[in-house]
């Protein structure tokens, strides 16, 4: 099981169990029968009609004006869950162990988190099928204050101490995909959700925890404080599936309150009933739907408080999650059926018309990703202690990468056994240029320095082996690239280092670059463990992003489900 998969069921014990013990001592049900709903329109909701012109956009000022007055404060939804913002976050006790990622146990108390107010609905689609509803939230920023108590690691950093804690999250967009059962009480249709997805981009986050290491050393908390920060990317994409699946929860609560509360005919007039939609067949409720109010209450914090510790281990890499995936298979992209002959060659076609378009440009790639030719890589910092042929720390900035549009697949194969791949890749030239900051030495030659680097390798032959795990999303199945190996081999590497020996000897400086064009095999050797680190991070950050964008069903059309090859327990997911 991989760490994101043990962490996530280690999120749902924790859920399962405060669930028993709120229902054991702390709910109450309440019948929305008993519960006094709108019998009038109230004069903040303007209302449409879904089969005339304009309603997308009436319905998005609707669900707006919505926002807009959970804000102000709607007493039945105040009653329940307190003000909508800022909104007070119960204490929480988070523990986790034995996890590749963290060890960590944390009290977080006092929270408070501040920005919903200011959410925006960007759009809001209504099906006249089925009635399920697609809608685009942006949130400008996010913020939550509180008290900590922690001691643990994260990354291999270890934590101790308590004080003061804040994060702070910018441009959150969210696409919500809700499915809804229409059912009838008093004379009036109702919503009732029956599911909600998410997909999440954001562009920033974040955080600051005071006294860290009991305040032992000011400089190693700044310096802790600043890591996290400079690597939230990273962080944040290892538990992307935790953050959504608890987004989910927050926003299934809210919302199935509301949608009791106010019924469907006051934001669209002309909803039929569940009779009309479904047929005569169909049930309608007499509104006994029971709340578990406290229990409401509770996740919803509790689920808040569960986003605020993920977020607090601040993981991320470039998002798809906010762009909307391919429902149509793309005119450049052959697909192929596994199942049938001449499948390998098949595919190895489809993955090289896939790197074509990247050459080309995809505009959702674009758009959160960049250019795939030249590419612009985020900052490496490595460390290499101990060994015989370097003992290096370095650090690698505004780094741009060109020659991958130039790439050659040789081979793509795909196990039928659980659809992990084997792809042969060619690059005649790869050539990566930035800054680099280095203390150490390389074959025996002491190295510190800081400036201009470029790494020139021709004939770069890959062979990556590539780990997924299905999962659905929008009735597609989509792959989940969960590791990336690469082996290399190459015919030459050149190098040049400038202001090496902090400029002390540009003599010296020349002849030891020089030396290191002419001893390249031993040079790579020394420098493999970066070069591999990298090739293997660029190319699973790519991967990640584009194969949560194109289905899997449009590469191989007789792909399994994750149900059908896991078994019928597996679970299905949006956005793993």
């Amino acid at each position: 099981m991989s760490s994101n998969s043990s962490l996530k069921l280690q999120l749902f014990n924790i859920c399962k169990l405060l669930i028993t013990i709120i229902v054991l001592n702390e709910v109450t049900l309440v019948t929305v029968s008993a519960v006094e709903y709108y019998s009038e329109k109230p004069s903040f909701l303007p209302s449409c009609r879904i089969y005339e012109p304009g309603f997308t956009k009436c319905s998005t000022n609707s669900i707006q004006k919505l926002i807009n007055q959970l804000s102000i404060g709607i007493p039945e939804v105040l009653e329940t869950f307190g003000p909508f913002d800022p909104m007070r976050v119960r204490n929480v006790v988070f523990k986790q162990d034995n996890n590749e990622v963290a060890t960590i146990r944390a009290n977080l108390t006092e929270l408070v988190v501040r920005g919903y107010s200011k959410t925006e609905i960007k759009e809001s689609r209504v099906s006249k099928k089925d009635f399920s509803w697609q809608t685009k939230l942006f949130l400008p920023k996010m913020r939550l204050d509180g008290k900590y108590k922690m001691n643990g690691r994260i990354l291999l950093i270890p934590l101790s101490g308590s004080g003061n804690i804040f994060i702070e999250i910018e441009n959150l967009d969210i696409l919500m995909l809700t499915k809804t059962r229409l059912y009838e009480k008093g004379g009036f249709t109702f919503y009732n959700l029956t599911s909600l997805r998410v997909h999440l981009n954001m562009t920033r986050v974040r955080t600051h925890l005071d006294n860290l290491f009991n305040g032992r050393s000011k400089e190693v908390e700044r310096s802790t404080n600043q890591f996290f920060n400079d690597n939230w990317r990273d962080f944040y994409e290892a538990l992307r599936p935790l953050i959504v699946e608890t987004v989910e929860s927050i926003l299934l609560e809210w919302l199935s309150k509301v949608f009791h509360l106010i019924p469907a005919n006051f934001f669209v007039e002309d909803i039929p009933t569940p009779q009309q939609l479904y047929g005569p067949k169909a049930t309608a409720s007499n509104g006994s739907y029971i709340m578990y109010t406290g229990l409401k209450q509770q996740l919803l914090k509790t689920g808040i408080v569960l986003l605020t510790i993920i977020l607090l281990i601040d993981f991320a890499r470039v998002s798809v999650a906010g762009v909307e995936y391919y429902s149509e298979k793309p005119s450049f992209l052959p697909s192929c059926r596994i199942y049938e002959p001449g499948f390998t060659k098949c595919s190895t076609n489809s993955v090289q018309k896939l790197i074509d378009q990247l050459g080309i440009g995809i505009p959702e790639v674009l758009e959160s990703f960049g250019p795939f030719d030249p590419m612009r890589v985020r900052d490496i910092i490595f460390k290499q202690d101990n060994n015989e042929v370097a003992t290096l720390r370095a650090n690698l900035t505004e780094l741009v990468v060109k020659g991958f549009s130039k790439t050659k697949i040789k081979e793509s194969r795909v196990s039928k056994k659980d659809f992990s791949w084997q792809t042969k890749l060619f690059l005649p030239k790869m050539r990566l240029d930035g800054k680099y900051k280095m203390n150490g030495r390389i074959l025996l030659i002491p190295l510190s320095g800081s400036g201009n680097i470029f790494i020139e390798i021709e004939n770069l032959d890959i062979l990556m082996l590539t780990k997924t795990r299905l999962y659905e999303k929008g009735g597609f199945t989509f792959d989940n690239v969960t590791s990336v190996r690469v082996h290399l081999n190459i015919t030459r590497v050149r190098t040049h280092l400038d202001n090496l020996f902090n400029g002390r000897s540009k003599e010296v400086e020349r002849s030891t670059n020089q030396f290191f064009n002419d001893n390249w095999r031993d040079f790579y050797e020394a420098l493999r463990p970066l070069i591999v680190e990298t090739v293997e991070s660029i190319l699973l950050e790519v991967m990640s992003l584009v194969f949560n964008l194109i289905p899997a069903n449009f590469f191989v059309e007789d792909i399994p489900t994750s149900q059908q090859l896991y078994g019928t327990k597996a679970k299905t997911s949006n956005d793993s």
